[in-house]
């Protein structure tokens, strides 16, 4: 039952006990004759509870003169253990030579509590038993046991007389009680199962618990479930009851409209007292017809067909309830994804633009969906969103406005919502979204379902109900210019005997924070005597170089590399930036390549090149010694480096789809017309000599 509703039945029923009570209790008299009542009470933990104890008021409604007064009344000793009274504000208004008689105390009694005036002094009465000041006496009681006492006066020993003295007639008795209630909880369970745990057509239960102290001699309830998504099969008896003697048990009617009423249980002589823990009422059986959720609702409501009733040993409702409802849920699983997207410069350039679908798939009934996605704003900026037919071939919808704020990196708010319970169901596109590129790298393109995330990404069926079953998938864009990563061509043609000195280079548009790798060379032709670091790194920042290993044996440099610490990067400016410089003396004739290779089978010599985070997707490698103009490396200059590696590559700097490295043969990062003229021209034609 809904909070508002129990709350205001609650208020009503209140007021018009209140009303009843008022009129009850404190009947007016014009004149003559008295009325003596029990102000009587309710105690609930923790207010009261039991071994504490509490006060029970006895008024006069009179306007007698009232010269002494006599009572005599019972109570339930099981419940209350009488202690002592209190005499009240009443007779000594009117003078302090009053005094009170304690009376005898029996068992579940007392009798001759007693007060009067000193000599012929009296009180007038009031004729309003509502001011405290007409409070004959206060009895004190302690607290044995939760439940309800009656409070009785015992007529035949009661009375009250005038200064004359003569008893005060007609004399008339309203009787009160005393209730003490704990807590009551009937619950059902909160189910969720998620396929292929639970399937349609196969049944589940569910059991009603109580979780009091109370001693309970018989309950009823009814249930309110939606019939479209279960179907009610049984109900039966749970071992609460039961387990403390003979009892009764009704299954219920079913309406077959999602209500089962009038199910109960009671016992026949006997009480069972509950243990403070959970205990089973009853178990109910439900057949699954559909995924989606369902409250399965209590309610306490007065006179509602499934009102929940709690009855103790003497036949008085628990009426402390709390109701928890039930659920049940059948979710499949909802899949929602960003598609990957790559590109190189081939295909696009900053400032371009490239599109990311988001899609959904599932067999649920989908009626609405919200989200957001998370990017890096210094590679990507989101441009607009643009919605998707998944919901709109089907009806009309409801389209949310998002916000898209790329200085956070962030677009939320995105979402629509199918109007008159209209759904879809299947695979589809939810949105499109549009973007603009700032930079190469690579951004992850996050969902999230975390909970008050602004981005945080929900749907719902038809009914409103959330799909808990979401399988998000994330997204990513990787924007790469590439790497070119080769040593400088060679001015003249070396000498036996003499050092040969070459640079290794690296060109590209991208940032870099850290390389690493290693060469092969001809060991009968060249030894390697020295390596030097660039300060390409070690100018941005603190760099950590790799301690290489030089095997003139072998032919290899292994181990090369440099690494920027914390979270810097380094700009390679157009004409390229010096890594190392290598160092090897000529030891004899030959024609020699310098090999680098992205895929050695020694991992230490393969070339990596790191842009902050992620490494590099594909490097060009340029070998080294060749003559500035033997583009093609077949050691000859000649017009087939002009025709087939210049000319396509003419012109074009690092990060263009017709960069060739080769083709720059004077080394200043662009392949332009002083290429040819100044160092192509006067090397035509030349040949490698043996070295």
């Amino acid at each position: 039952m809904k909070g508002k509703k129990k709350l205001s039945a609650i208020l009503v029923t209140l007021m018009l006990i209140i009303s009843v009570f008022m009129v009850a209790q404190f009947p007016v008299y014009a004149q003559g004759g008295a009325t003596l009542v029990m102000r009587y009470g309710t105690g609930f933990p923790p207010s009261k509870d039991i071994g504490s104890w509490t006060l029970v008021q006895i008024r006069i409604n009179t306007t007698e003169k009232v010269h002494s007064w006599n009572v005599s009344f019972s109570y339930d000793p099981a419940i209350l253990q009488y202690n002592f009274a209190v005499e009240g504000d009443f007779l000594k208004q009117n003078g302090t030579g009053t005094a009170l008689t304690q009376g005898t105390p029996g068992v579940g009694q007392v009798v001759g509590l007693y007060c009067t005036h000193g000599g012929s002094n009296y009180t007038q009465g009031s004729g309003d038993p509502t001011l405290a000041n007409q409070t004959l006496a206060s009895l004190n009681f302690t607290i044995l046991d939760y439940g309800k006492s009656a409070l009785t006066f015992i007529q035949g020993k009661c009375k009250v007389e005038d200064p004359t003295p003569t008893p005060i007639t007609p004399l008339t008795f309203i009787d009160g009680y005393w209730e003490t209630r704990a807590l009551v909880t009937i619950a059902l369970p909160t189910v969720s199962w998620i396929y292929p745990s639970k399937k349609i057509g196969e049944n589940i239960t569910m059991a009603l618990t109580i979780d009091t102290v109370e001693k309970v001699t018989s309950w009823t309830t009814g249930i309110r479930f939606d019939n479209n998504t279960i179907k009610f099969i049984s109900v039966t008896e749970g071992p609460f009851l039961s387990q403390n003697g003979t009892t009764n048990f009704v299954s219920g009617t079913d309406h077959n409209n999602g209500t089962v009423s009038g199910i109960s249980c009671a016992h026949t002589v006997n009480y069972t007292k509950g243990q403070g823990i959970l205990e089973v009422l009853a178990t109910f059986k439900f057949q699954i017809l559909a995924y989606g959720k369902t409250a399965i609702e209590l309610t306490d409501l007065p006179g509602d067909l499934c009102e929940t009733i709690v009855l103790d040993q003497n036949g008085d409702e628990c009426s402390l309830l709390s109701l928890v409802d039930g659920s049940w849920e059948l979710r499949v699983v909802v899949n929602v994804k960003l598609e990957d997207v790559y590109e190189t410069t081939a295909t696009n350039s900053i400032g371009g633009y490239f599109t990311v679908d988001l899609t959904i798939n599932t067999t649920e009934k989908v009626s609405a969906w919200q989200g957001g996605i998370r990017f890096d704003n210094t590679i990507v900026n989101c441009v607009n969103v643009i919605y998707g037919t998944y919901l709109s071939s089907v009806g009309t919808t409801y389209p949310m406005t998002p916000t898209i704020n790329n200085t956070a990196g962030m677009i939320y708010g995105m979402g629509e919502t199918l109007t008159g319970g209209a759904y879809n169901t299947g695979a589809g596109l939810l949105a499109t979204i549009n973007f603009t590129i700032l930079d190469y790298g690579k951004t992850t393109l996050d969902l999230t379902d975390l909970d008050l995330d602004p981005c945080e990404f929900t749907a719902t069926d038809e009914k409103g109900d959330e799909l808990t079953v979401l399988s998000l998938v994330d997204g990513s864009y990787e924007f790469r210019a590439g790497v070119t990563f080769g040593f400088t061509f060679l001015n003249t043609i070396p000498s036996i005997g003499t050092p040969l000195v070459v640079d290794l280079k690296i060109y590209t548009p991208e940032k870099v924070s850290a390389w690493q790798g290693g060469f092969r060379f001809n060991s009968s032709v060249l030894n390697c005597t020295a390596i030097t670091y660039g300060s390409f790194l070690s100018n941005v920042g603190s760099t950590y170089p790799l301690p290489y290993t030089i095997n003139n044996t072998a032919g290899t440099v292994s181990g090369m590399g440099e690494t920027l610490l914390g979270d810097l990067k380094a700009t390679v400016p157009i004409q390229g930036a010096i890594l190392a410089t290598i160092t090897f003396n000529v030891t004899g004739p030959g024609w020699n390549l310098i090999t680098l290779n992205v895929s050695d089978p020694d991992p230490s010599l393969r070339v990596i090149v790191v842009d902050p985070g992620y490494a590099s997707p594909f490097i060009i490698v340029v070998n080294g010694g060749r003559l500035k103009g033997d583009a093609n490396s077949n050691g000859v200059v000649e017009m087939d480096d002009v025709m087939f590696e210049f000319g396509p590559a003419f012109p074009s700097r690092p990060g263009d789809p017709n960069w060739n490295p080769d083709a720059d043969f004077n080394g200043n990062g662009v392949v332009e017309s002083d290429d040819v003229i100044f160092e192509f021209g006067p090397r035509l034609p030349t040949h490698y000599a043996y070295w």
